[in-house]
């Protein structure tokens, strides 16, 4: 039982990963600024460096 909540907490947290990416990505349709911070989360999110 361990095993499956612990495989419902690494979806559920990639679920939210996803719908905050996007959240950004139409925000950086937007506004300027968004499209910078989101432009930083994808280089952070793919490389870990800003």
């Amino acid at each position: 039982m361990i095993e499956v909540r612990l495989a419902e907490e690494h979806v559920n947290k990639m679920l939210a990963s996803e719908a905050i990416v996007t959240q950004m990505a139409v925000g950086s349709l937007l506004s300027k600024d968004a499209g910078k911070e989101f432009k930083k989360l994808i280089k952070r999110l793919t490389d870990g460096s800003e």
